[in-house]
């Protein structure tokens, strides 16, 4: 592993998104010292010519500050979504002109956005509203939202899509949620500031802790965290390959680990330059 190349991605990047048919990345820009509270919100990559297709300016209120924005685009590419942290909105992007379409009021700081397996709902979990919000997708409205006793930082699904995972930051736990119903199955025990949540084989739920500097590892099965391995100096991101085989952790210490999810084990941490 080493790196290979840089590509210009503004001067605040901070998320990124890519489109399921592979032809556009989405990155999200935060304060670029923007006086109007305008900054371009999101940089759009043509991903085969790696050149910017567009800008989309997303206004904001006067003098407010642009800070984490999570991009998602639709499951058909026809939209692309993106959750305001510091403004609480939900924007609404047509990918045909670039256009924002429609803002969605959802709460109090949203974090890490999760497509349904078919594309027709978004879920959002808000972090001070103590939410996770449903939203339509066809009609792009909220249609429900479950109550967490916490403050819910992202979340993951299971495979028929019935129970639903929660990192709980307040509490430094994942709880498990009955989707219908909406009551709590199981809460377990992980690191401190849990902030990122990827299931893989519909077995095992990776979480990434922040402040505690480490990734569990849980077996939904039985419900336990079976497993911690070092992530790093305050882990942020996670991304997993195509093959299934591979996760990959971003840290602040200006390097990436790679995790062999076989065998579960750090293979290598890769420096960069990125700060």
């Amino acid at each position: 592993y080493k790196k290979v190349k840089s590509i210009p991605a503004g001067e605040t990047p901070i998320n990124i998104a890519l489109s399921s048919n592979s032809k556009w990345i989405a990155i999200s820009q935060g304060i670029n010292g923007s006086k109007e509270g305008r900054p371009d919100a999101i940089w759009i990559m043509d991903r085969k010519k790696m050149e910017v297709e567009a800008k989309i300016d997303i206004y904001l209120t006067r003098y407010r500050e642009r800070r984490d924005v999570f991009p998602i685009f639709s499951t058909d590419n026809k939209k692309l979504y993106t959750v305001e942290s510091s403004t609480g909105f939900l924007n609404v992007v047509d990918t045909s002109t670039w256009k924002p379409l429609k803002k969605i009021n959802l709460g109090a700081y949203p974090h890490n956005p999760l497509l349904s397996s078919d594309g027709k709902k978004l879920y959002v979990p808000d972090l001070y509203s103590r939410k996770v919000f449903i939203v339509d997708t066809e009609r792009d409205q909220v249609v429900d939202s479950l109550k967490i006793d916490g403050l819910p930082s992202a979340i993951a699904l299971n495979q028929d899509e019935k129970t639903m995972y929660v990192a709980d930051i307040e509490n430094h736990q994942v709880i498990f949620i009955d989707i219908e119903t909406h009551n709590v199955i199981k809460t377990v025990s992980v690191g401190t500031s849990p902030q990122n949540l990827i299931l893989t084989d519909n077995i095992f739920l990776y979480v990434l802790n922040t402040y505690s500097n480490n990734l569990s590892i849980i077996d939904i099965r039985n419900k336990e965290n079976i497993k911690t391995l070092d992530a790093g100096i305050l882990p942020k991101r996670m991304a997993i390959d195509q093959t299934g085989k591979r996760l990959y952790v971003v840290s602040e210490d200006a390097s990436i680990r790679v995790i062999d999810l076989v065998k579960q084990e750090m293979i290598k941490a890769i420096p960069t330059d990125i700060t």
